[in-house]
């Protein structure tokens, strides 16, 4: 949800419109783009000395944005890309912020933006990146 906050706040998008949250959602037939966000495990949490729970916990996140299917898919591209980057540089690079009273020492993208080609039906475009997280636990 905090990802979701920042993304609404840079004007990125809407949350439940053309921002979803997690692989459940449902994501509407038509052009868009719609970015959905999955969480993707991650790496161990870090600790301090014998701390339970742990200090930090490291999430990873996938930044999946997605258009097209009425119209022709290379018509549909750009506007990927156009939400795809501005989604990556909503997140990147963020340090040591409070969002939603949940404090992040680190949101920063582990790639760029990457076309991930067509989607399983082979009418929408897919532009993927994935953020590596450390919040506070």
């Amino acid at each position: 949800d905090d990802i979701g906050t920042l993304l609404v706040a840079a004007g990125v998008g809407t949350l439940g419109t053309n921002i979803f949250m997690s692989s459940a959602a449902i994501i509407p037939v038509g052009m868009g783009p719609y970015l959905s966000l999955n969480e993707t495990g991650g790496v161990a949490p870090t600790r301090v000395q014998n701390s339970r729970p742990p200090n930090t916990v490291r999430p990873t996140v996938q930044v999946l944005v997605r258009a097209g299917r009425i119209v022709n898919v290379q018509e549909a591209w750009p506007a990927a890309y156009a939400m795809a980057q501005a989604a990556y540089v909503a997140l990147d690079g963020t340090f040591n912020s409070v969002i939603n009273g949940t404090f992040y020492l680190k949101i920063a993208a582990r790639q760029e933006v990457t076309d991930m080609g067509l989607d399983a039906t082979g009418l929408r475009v897919q532009l993927v990146f994935n953020l590596d997280i450390e919040r506070v636990f």
